[in-house]
């Protein structure tokens, strides 16, 4: 049950990271 929330949660941290990154370079952009 552990692994499978910190897998969940670190898909999730990076989804939101990417998100970000996107976010930002479309203001930049």
């Amino acid at each position: 049950m552990g692994a499978t929330i910190s897998v969940v949660g670190r898909a999730v941290y990076v989804a939101v990271g990417a998100w970000l990154l996107v976010s930002a370079a479309t203001e930049i952009a």
